[in-house]
């Protein structure tokens, strides 16, 4: 899931534009006209730019991740409960 791969550099242009390197487009599939979301790096000490997708798709495993991890939390609270109840 964290596979990282360095593609070379960018330089911010007078507009603010960057060009992304050939290889990186190539790899990531980017096409002309595709949406990129632009996040501040840790610390605010650089730039991930990624699909929109992967952010769709890790949240969505986060998620159901949560969903399951609540199910235990639930069932945890209900057998203290009948525990309780049963003066254990």
């Amino acid at each position: 899931m964290f596979d990282h791969k360095l593609f070379g550099t960018a330089t911010v242009g007078e507009k603010g534009q960057i060009v992304i390197p050939v290889e990186a487009r190539n790899v990531l599939d980017l096409k002309v006209g595709d949406k990129l979301l632009v996040v501040s790096g840790p610390g605010n000490q650089g730039l991930l730019i990624m699909k929109p997708d992967v952010i769709r798709k890790f949240a969505k495993r986060m998620s159901e991740k949560f969903e399951k991890l609540q199910y235990f939390a639930d069932s945890d609270v209900e057998d203290e409960e009948a525990q309780g109840e049963a003066g254990l």
